[in-house]
């Protein structure tokens, strides 16, 4: 059983369905609109408005089949969409037939290679579509149960900002709703309005809401594109509410009959009751359908690289009349060729509760269906002693705590009974730390994990407790305030200066009962410029050699000098002036260079050749060292001659036809050996 809900603009629609087999069996629907405008474009505007016509929804439905609903499926409107494609592979060589959770898993890590392209700080992934299968090399329409070597996937997904999202479900906590499903209402509609079995054609869907037309294109068996235009029956319930001085709602009601009304008679915001005729209002409302199906037809041919076959238009802002033929017109598409489709007769769909008809409500269908089945969902399972957990995100971003708080643990159970508390001091405040108590053993996949462990879908969790009593200990290092310094992409922390009890002890130190700790409140820049110096490293032959860095320490966009300081518990970003180069590593002993002048000048001759590799790829000295880097070096023993010398620097000698050179005084030739200290003279000659 799904609680759908679509929150739209207008009007939030939820029903309560479930599956059997292939179809989709709707039991109950409530649809409520708004009191005011709380929703624009399809997007929150006014948290708590929205909350209160979806908890009268949620209400009305739990009372009248007498349950209580706490989870959703919900869909976003397409404000602000990006999308990305993304691909991934794996290796299903050695495990027999290629079951739902490694089609499930693949799909995911598609969709996190598509996250690459954004900053998760600002777009989240609401949902997704495939694009392709393959199995080594041939494409396949479906994986499952398929043997092979390597499996690919190819996906589209959909990125909104993480505030459309952030406000969505400030909505759902408000009435207590836990999101369980979430996707794109054009992804959604499309599972209603554009079955499986017809995408091999080209079709174009147009979800026309309130506030936004969402739009999808089917081709080849599969969703190829998703797009919005920020224009749909809002703009011509305001073209009525202008052009005549009416309340909102009032328009919203004048634009709703047109169908069944030829004169309408309404009450003005100046109080004056006006008589206005359906000729009127079509020569008020016209050039905005014109201009609303323009921009949907410029959208759609821009997408699909020219017009589709057809266009299925669903949603109630397209019920205006003459909505549907203007589409088709500046789609250049016979009017037979673009369609208001409906949700009655819709083959997969039982209706129980005979009220479902009109295009507005396939998208609330297709929430449920999407859900049901699984389709698109940006929510991963994890099992928590076999018990399947829903968790809203892609795998790998959450922690085993996460996924145990989600399941309903509390820290209780996650971390055992406690043991009386260490109490101490640090700067003259008192702190108290938890020493531990009865162990808890966290496993996943078999093996031995902590709270920290980060997880992903399909893994399995196993939390076992046990009577043995753990006592942890604190040490000093991790007592005390420290700068946090961000150097190529980790956060490194910096410690001050510290004493317990009055006397200077390791960073390692274990933290009494009672004992008094003492830190300095500022890190000097330059103690923290030569602690993070330590982190930058390159593996040679599998020893860790530290290459010499330059480096500053910026606040905000500030540089700081080394003459300042951090106070503990701030952040500061560390920015490397230059990258070392290979040879400033590996040309650092004396026996590997011989230092000649030529001209006057000192130039330093390597004696000895590299062959670099680093994963396959073959480096020079001249190539700059990547943090964390590992290489293999072979030396061969070299002879420098003057050749060697002439070759290193900056001279093209075939450009002089005279010359002479000479080594310590005496005229020699290109094949003259070099040793440590000679003093090259090259003389052109008129």
């Amino acid at each position: 059983m799904v609680f759908a809900l679509d929150v739209g603009t207008r009007k939030v629609a939820g029903l309560i369905a479930d599956r059997e087999g292939e179809n989709v069996r709707v039991f109950d629907i409530e649809v409520l609109e708004h009191e005011k405008r709380a929703m624009i474009d399809g997007a929150v505007h006014d948290v708590e408005r929205v909350a209160r016509t979806v908890r009268l929804v949620k209400e009305a439905i739990e009372t009248r089949n007498e349950l209580k609903i706490e989870k959703a499926a919900i869909a976003l409107a397409g404000r602000f969409l990006k999308t990305i494609v993304g691909e991934a592979e794996i290796d299903v060589s050695g495990k027999g037939e290629i079951d739902e959770e490694d089609v499930m898993q693949l799909e995911l890590m598609a969709v996190r290679n598509a996250m690459d392209s954004v900053n998760p700080d600002e777009m989240f992934c609401v949902g997704y579509s495939v694009l392709s299968y393959d199995l080594d090399g041939a494409w396949m329409m479906n994986l499952v149960g398929h043997r092979g070597k390597v499996a690919r996937v190819k996906v589209i997904s959909a990125f909104l900002p993480v505030q459309v999202v952030d406000a969505m479900t400030a909505v759902m906590k408000r009435v207590g709703l836990e999101i369980e499903h979430m996707t794109l209402e054009p992804i959604a509609a499309i599972e209603v309005a554009v079955p499986e079995e017809v995408r091999l054609l080209n079709i174009a869907l147009v979800d026309v809401g309130a506030g936004t037309s969402d739009i999808a294109i089917s081709k080849d068996g599969v969703i190829i594109a998703y797009g919005m235009v920020p224009m749909a029956g809002d703009e011509i319930t305001e073209a009525i509410a202008k052009e005549y001085l009416l309340d909102f709602n009032v328009a919203e009601a004048v634009k709703r009959s047109l169908v069944e009304k030829s004169e309408f008679k309404v009450r003005d915001v100046l109080d004056s009751v006006k008589v206005i005729t359906r000729k009127d209002l079509y020569q008020v409302i016209d050039p905005v359908i014109d201009a609303i199906t323009g921009k949907i037809a410029e959208t759609i041919i821009g997408l699909n690289g020219g017009s589709p076959k057809a266009v299925m238009v669903v949603g109630g802002g397209a019920k205006v009349p003459g909505f549907v033929e203007r589409l088709a017109e500046k789609l250049s598409l016979p009017k037979e060729r673009v369609s208001l489709k409906g949700v009655e007769n819709v083959p997969f769909l039982q209706d129980y509760t005979k009220r479902l008809s009109g295009s507005d409500l396939v998208t609330p269908v297709g929430i449920a269906k999407s859900a049901l089945f699984g389709k698109g969902s940006i929510f991963s399972r994890v099992y928590v002693n076999d018990v399947p957990i829903k968790m809203m995100g892609l795998g790998g971003k959450y922690t085993v705590m996460q996924v145990l708080m989600q399941a309903g643990y509390d820290l209780g159970d996650i971390i055992g009974r406690p043991a009386p508390a260490l109490v101490y001091e640090v700067n003259g405040k008192v702190k108290s730390f938890r020493r531990g108590g009865i162990k808890v053993r966290i496993t996943v996949n078999g093996k031995e994990a902590t709270t920290k462990t980060l997880v992903q879908h399909g893994d399995h969790i196993k939390v076992e407790k046990s009577e043995e009593v753990v006592e942890e200990k604190l040490r000093v290092k991790d007592a005390v305030e420290k700068v946090t310094a961000v150097f190529e992409g980790e956060e490194i922390p910096v410690l001050p200066k510290f004493m317990v009890n009055g006397e200077y002890v390791d960073e390692d130190y274990e933290i009494k009962d009672g004992d008094k700790v003492e830190h300095e409140v500022f890190v000097p820049v330059k103690r923290i410029k030569e602690a993070v110096k330590e982190h930058y490293r390159v593996i040679v032959n599998g020893q860790v050699v530290f290459p010499e860095i330059e480096v500053r320490v910026v606040k905000g966009d500030e540089e700081l000098p080394d003459s300042e300081s951090v106070r503990v518990g701030e952040r500061v970003d560390i920015v490397l002036k230059e990258r070392p180069k290979l040879r400033n590593v590996l040309l650092k002993s004396e026996n590997d260079v011989i230092r000649v002048k030529f001209n006057g000048q000192e130039i330093k001759l390597p004696l000895v050749e590299f062959e670099i590799d680093s994963d396959g790829r073959k480096l020079s000295l001249d190539d700059e060292i990547e943090n964390g880097m590992e290489i293999t070096v072979k030396k061969k023993r070299l002879v420098p001659m003057v050749a060697t010398l002439l070759a290193q620097l900056p001279l093209d000698i075939g450009r002089i036809s005279r010359y002479k050179i000479y080594k310590n005084g005496v005229e020699v030739g290109f094949s003259e050996f070099l040793s440590d200290g000679d003093e090259i003279e090259f003389v052109e000659e008129g």
